[in-house]
């Protein structure tokens, strides 16, 4: 497939990371005069360049590529998605804290774009196969999916214990979920450090 046609977001990704032409160059194993030519759009983007480029930036495909993404998002080049609060499997908390981070830029794409997204900073690693310490999981509100319930999806419960909650990361197993549903993780974001 040549997507040679569409606009890109390289460049905004790359920046995103604090990463130079010249150091994702380095990590890809390529020339920096080729990074430069394809943000540019000098050089064909193809599907085995998105494919290299996106595993470097650590992003889907899909985020590289703005040609489906909404008209708001497109005149503005960027989405914000508020963070809101932490998830902890042994924090317990009466109320969410101001988060650190208060917004993280995300350009959410395919079924779910057109929704509310939210994000919640990971303070620990009880889901560290889904999103580890650190992390952001984004998240879709439980109101806004169709369907039931699907055996391997994760989601974002809450407990409540003696005026204290948590939320914690829960995955579907045998169409049960133990928890109140909050939303499901639609995707994971990683600051660079």
């Amino acid at each position: 497939m040549d997507v040679s046609e569409f606009p890109n977001r390289i460049r905004y990704f790359r920046e995103l990371r604090g990463r130079s032409q010249r150091d994702l160059a380095k990590l890809l194993g390529v020339s920096d005069s080729a990074i430069s030519r394809i943000e540019n759009g000098q050089r064909r983007l193809t599907d085995q360049w998105l494919t290299i480029l996106a595993d470097g930036l650590r992003v889907d495909k899909a985020d590289l590529l703005i040609d489906d993404a909404p008209d708001s998002v497109k005149a503005s080049g960027e989405r914000m998605i508020k963070v809101v609060g932490e998830v902890s499997e042994r924090s317990w908390t009466e109320g969410d804290a101001e988060p650190e981070v208060p917004f993280i830029p995300v350009l959410p794409f395919g079924r779910n774009r057109n929704l509310i997204h939210t994000a919640y900073h990971m303070a620990d690693d009880h889901a560290r196969q889904y999103a580890p310490k650190g992390s952001f999981v984004i998240v879709v509100d439980v109101e806004a999916m169709r369907g039931g319930l699907i055996d391997g999806d994760v989601y974002l419960v809450r407990e409540e214990r003696a005026g204290l909650h948590r939320r914690m990361l829960r995955v579907v197993a045998g169409g049960r979920l133990d928890g109140e549903r909050v939303g499901r993780v639609v995707g994971v974001w990683m600051p660079m450090e």
